[in-house]
């Protein structure tokens, strides 16, 4: 029985390949739909691609990797920006993001197949002491320090009058 697919789903795919005019291959798509769709997989995408290429949404060129699709010439969607630019900042909905940040989304919103794995070393964190070493150098936490002091005079958000005698 097959599975009712989602005029969203198929709408935002579409909208992706529509932004580039001159083809975008399935891993471009794949980076470029990991905001708006972020569970999809290759083989979910490709059967998506197969819908809207059945009912002659989007045009397929060439073979095999390097396949690329297009819009189809008589379809006349409206050519929403998944992300538009503004200055210094790439928004996604209301929420500006820096290059940086968005570099960090992108990452964080990988599918945990696609990230590389990482560790621990055993005997920093067996080394630790609570009171007596720190993970972080003597400068950064004094830098911290100054940041978080509260300064006479300034108006604090609630519950932060008590920041003042907390000691860090």
């Amino acid at each position: 029985m097959s599975r009712i697919v989602s005029s969203k789903e198929l709408k935002l795919i579409e909208q992706a390949i529509a932004e580039r005019p001159e083809g975008i291959g399935i891993s471009a798509l794949e980076k470029s739909l990991v905001h708006s769709l972020p569970h999809i997989n290759r083989r979910t995408l490709q059967r998506r691609l197969q819908k809207l290429q059945n009912d002659k949404r989007i045009i397929p060129e060439g073979e095999s990797i390097a396949r690329i699709y297009k819009i189809a010439p008589n379809v006349t969607g409206n050519k929403v920006s998944l992300f538009q630019e503004s200055n210094n900042f790439e928004t996604v909905g209301y929420i500006p993001v820096s290059k940086e940040g968005k570099l960090i989304r992108d990452l964080v919103c990988q599918p945990l197949t696609k990230r590389k794995p990482v560790g621990y070393h055993r005997s920093f964190l067996d080394e630790y002491q609570p009171e007596v070493t720190f993970y972080l150098s003597k400068s950064l936490r004094s830098q911290l320090h100054e940041i978080g002091v509260c300064k006479p005079g300034i108006v604090q958000p609630a519950a932060m009058h008590e920041k003042s005698s907390i000691v860090c």
